[in-house]
């Protein structure tokens, strides 16, 4: 993602995370550690620490810094 973020920003792409904190949100994905951030209540509330899930995730930024923003989980 960070090699050209401009290509990427707000762009959606379906991945493979494990959710590795809630609070805050953190996930693990391909070995990478990444911000996150979940604007869904619902979705908010499915995401479960130490799960690997298949999400779909936009790339964006908070205060600078890059993170993923978890749109939906795939069932």
């Amino acid at each position: 993602f960070e090699e050209d973020p401009g290509d990427v920003v707000g762009r959606l792409f379906s991945v493979e995370a494990e959710v590795i904190s809630e609070r805050p949100l953190r996930l693990n994905m391909g070995g990478q550690e990444w911000d996150a951030y979940a604007p869904a209540p619902h979705v908010r509330d499915a995401l479960k620490q130490g799960l690997k899930q298949e999400l779909v995730v936009s790339y964006g930024y908070w205060k600078g810094k890059p993170q993923l923003v978890v749109e939906v989980i795939r069932p």
